[in-house]
């Protein structure tokens, strides 16, 4: 399965010249994940923020199967205000408070294919068995997507010392590419949220991490190739 994977957008339509490989007459790619962080732009007027998000959600009611929309933190800051988080835009949380509530059920927390876990920020091991508490035996994502209590939920929204917060590691939404040292064992995660240069691939033991937030020097599609575990020209 060929995935293209779209980190943190923040307002670029950069995304619109690579999905018709998904979704075209001719596709050569099975589907796309985005990974979250759609909005709070720094450079972006909100008009065109929201026509952007707008067609995100468009795109993904109109190709349910093949098109994935991950929550970011910078969508939960319009969520809910106790996960507000910097480029929050005051004068728009009324319109994106009502965009989410009346797409709730499009965007999900973690998508997972086989053994390779796509989520906005990344799973610390310890943070996941010990913190919120998960069963490595059971799907990662459907957990994530379904917390069962207001703990696991809580959990989620952790914010490590790295990004200001008390914990000592982030969850999902906050985790820091330096607060990965420990990733999820046995498992290939692809996250946004950390901007690097290019897509990096950390490893340890038997689990890695690509990093994928290039964020505006995405010149190319990224292809995540979930045979060999690899990202892949197209």
């Amino acid at each position: 399965m060929r995935v293209l994977v779209i980190p943190d957008i923040h307002g670029e339509d950069h995304w619109k010249q690579f999905i018709n490989l998904v979704i075209g007459e001719n596709p050569s790619v099975d589907k796309a994940v985005f990974l979250g962080d759609y909005l709070d732009s720094y450079t972006i007027d909100n008009g065109d923020m929201l026509r952007n998000f707008a067609e995100l959600l468009k795109l993904k009611k109109e190709n349910p199967g093949k098109v994935t929309l991950l929550y970011g933190n910078h969508e939960y800051s319009y969520v809910d205000e106790k996960y507000r988080c910097s480029g929050f835009r005051a004068e728009l949380a009324f319109d994106l408070q009502k965009m989410l509530s009346e797409n709730k059920g499009i965007l999900q927390n973690a998508y997972q294919i086989e053994n390779i876990v796509f989520t906005h920020a990344g799973i610390e091991n310890s943070w996941f068995t010990a913190i919120f508490k998960g069963l490595t035996d059971r799907n990662v994502a459907d957990q994530l997507n379904n917390p069962c209590d207001r703990t696991q939920l809580s959990a989620l929204h952790h914010v490590g010392w790295i990004r200001g917060g008390i914990n000592h590691v982030g969850g999902i939404f906050w985790c820091d590419r330096r607060e990965l040292t420990e990733p999820l064992k046995g498992y290939i995660q692809v996250v946004g949220h950390t901007p690097v240069p290019k897509i990096q691939r950390y490893e340890w033991e038997d689990s890695s991490v690509f990093f994928t937030d290039t964020y505006q020097t995405v010149v190319e599609p990224y292809i995540f190739d979930t045979e060999i575990k690899d990202f892949v020209k197209n």
